[in-house]
């Protein structure tokens, strides 16, 4: 709820109530749990979203040729900006570099759209709707590289918002784009990761560096923590210490 907005004031105090008599706390990213923590005067434990997949990338390399970019999920207009990274794409077909599609596997967004056919790019998109998760990893894996926006701004609610497809483009071992800002727990994950290129917000250059760099590498991640089993775990060892 923005301010001003009717009922704010009791779903705050609400809010507080059920932190203060709650007998544990968590939330899904570390941003989130010290923004709320301290927020509501308690620490709060941090179990993040995770992946079911069972690959955790290879080390092999596909065919380089014709580049296919891949998008899973939704566009935010109001907190994400992934115009800097349609420049580069433009800027890299019009020199001859061979982008031959982005995948979006979902709804497209029509300011997505917009910005894609303002710049001509209109003919690569793909849009594949909605897939059950089967099909999506598979569309996803057979992409060459995977783009993420990340949040365009450094809001702090923002900053710890983690969303759940990450994981699954970390799980496929291909190369990741981010675009967006850096100091967020987003971008904090995917740099412990290799394959991984942060880019900023207007960082035009940088995207068309990285979309350069795709040579058709998969990449070994140790991902064993962020296993939906693993995490189940956390949470099942939770439950018991408070139940105890």
């Amino acid at each position: 709820m923005g301010p001003g907005t009717p009922g704010r004031s009791r779903a705050q105090r609400l809010e507080r109530a059920l932190a203060r008599s709650a007998s544990a706390l968590v939330m899904t990213s570390p941003g989130w749990a010290s923004l709320h923590g301290a927020k509501w005067g308690r620490p709060v434990r941090v179990i993040t979203n995770g992946h079911d997949n069972g690959s955790t990338g290879a080390a092999a390399r596909s065919p380089s040729g014709r580049l296919i970019l891949g998008y899973l999920g939704s566009f935010y207009p109001d907190k994400q900006n992934l115009r800097a990274a349609f420049d580069a794409i433009g800027r890299l077909r019009a020199n001859g570099r061979q982008i031959e599609r982005l995948r979006v596997i979902g709804e497209i967004h029509p300011r997505m759209r917009a910005e894609l056919e303002r710049r001509g790019l209109g003919e690569m998109l793909e849009v594949t709707g909605f897939l059950p998760h089967a099909e999506a990893a598979h569309a996803l894996s057979s992409c060459s590289a995977l783009l993420f926006a990340g949040p365009s701004d450094g809001r702090a609610i923002l900053r710890g918002e983690i969303a759940g497809k990450l994981f699954e483009y970390l799980a496929s071992g291909l190369p990741i784009i981010y675009v967006g800002v850096g100091d967020c727990d987003a971008a904090r994950l995917l740099a412990r990761h290799p394959g991984t290129h942060l880019l900023a917000t207007d960082d035009a250059d940088g995207v068309a560096r990285a979309l350069r760099s795709i040579n058709g590498a998969r990449y070994r991640r140790d991902l064993a923590e962020l296993s939906r089993e693993a995490l189940t775990g956390q949470l099942a060892k939770l439950l018991d210490e408070v139940c105890g």
